[in-house]
């Protein structure tokens, strides 16, 4: 999916994080399930529960005033809440919450993106089908499905877009910005998220201000990190031997397992071919744990650029030191060694690589 161009900078609001505890009253329909479970924004782990009774459930939720909290019934369907105080009514079988404007609003926006959503994942789950398929009936079937997919992709960020442009001065910018943060252009994301914000310190940031100092390791206009990966044989090789020698390098971070990965490899592959008697290079660093799935995806999508991979999954040297927290992911190094640009798939990358190579 493209990159999110958002349309303006956030304001800095009046409105600042209380610390103040209030009482959430939530009422609703549970359907079939059993228990309705309280999840936090900052916690892993359940912090309260309640038994469902005639498909009918209860809970007084205790929190911060202006966060949000997560409930999730044993059947795995979930509603998220804003904390302020006014009693909500939560409906588990369509997903939706009634009760403050706020709550009102954030309902609304959800229930429009997750419906959007839902279609992009049955396009996507007939794309990983005819991937299995492998004929020329079915690759036909997946360019098809395949540009279907970057549409509605291209919609659920509009979609996003318009709720956090909507919202920029109130609470449920803190939301919409976690919800889609990691696609947002970085130069726009720091002008959300700095400290002149009215959120800024709302314990929902934290893993987004997080990102963007991982981020800022690796932005544009920096020097590449240098890092020794082992090959297939357990060699070690720096990025060095690569980077700042004179060529385009696409340090390219993926993994056999990766289906999004796997999708965007023919994409790489096609620049590759156009562009390495040009002096384009891609090297590949492998999230994998397997070294035969490893290879043999090597194999199966025709990268005969280097591998390389620690065979550790997301416990590797390299992704920590550039800050990947998710994959596919890639980072474009000019002929001295500097970054050019972050995450470029589909059309963006050949249209990087076009610019610098001339046609």
């Amino acid at each position: 999916m493209k990159k999110l161009l958002l349309v303006s900078a956030i304001l800095a609001g009046t409105m600042s994080v209380s610390a103040q505890k209030v009482t959430t009253k939530v009422t609703g329909d549970a359907g079939n399930a059993k228990m309705v479970y309280l999840y936090k924004t900052t916690a892993r782990n359940a912090s309260d529960s309640v038994k469902v009774v005639n498909g009918k459930f209860s809970m007084d939720i205790n929190m911060d005033n202006n966060d949000f909290a997560y409930l999730v019934t044993d059947s795995r369907k979930n509603v998220i809440i804003v904390t302020d105080g006014t009693p909500v009514n939560a409906n588990f079988n369509d997903g939706t919450v009634s009760g403050s404007e706020l709550n009102n609003t954030l309902s609304n926006i959800n229930s429009a993106i997750t419906k959007k959503t839902s279609e992009m994942y049955e396009t996507y789950g007939k794309l990983v089908e005819l991937d299995k398929q492998n004929t020329p009936e079915a690759k036909a079937q997946m360019e098809t499905l395949g540009a279907k997919l970057n549409q509605q992709g291209d919609e659920v960020e509009a979609m996003n877009i318009k709720a956090l442009d909507e919202n920029k001065n109130n609470l449920l910018s803190v939301y919409f910005l976690s919800q889609m943060y990691r696609d947002m252009d970085f130069n726009t994301l720091v002008k959300y998220v700095n400290k002149d914000y009215a959120f800024y310190n709302h314990p929902m940031l934290k893993g987004i201000k997080q990102y963007i100092t991982n981020m800022e390791k690796k932005a544009p206009g920096k020097m590449f990190i240098d890092v020794a990966i082992p090959d297939k044989d357990g060699n070690p090789h720096k990025l060095s031997e690569w980077c700042g020698k004179g060529k385009v390098v696409l340090i390219d971070f993926w993994a056999s397992w990766c289906g999004p990965c796997r999708q965007e490899m023919p994409n790489v592959v096609d620049n590759y071919k156009k562009y390495k008697d040009m002096g384009f290079e891609v090297i590949g660093i492998s999230f994998d744990q397997n070294k035969e799935a490893w290879l043999n995806g090597v194999k199966k999508l025709g990268m005969e650029w280097p591998q390389l991979s620690e065979l550790k999954s997301w416990n590797n040297k390299a992704g920590q030191l550039y800050g990947i927290n998710s994959i596919p992911s890639n980072v474009l190094v000019d002929r001295d060694g500097k970054i050019l640009a972050l995450d470029l798939r589909g059309e963006d990358l050949g249209n990087k690589l076009k610019e610098i190579f001339g046609k």
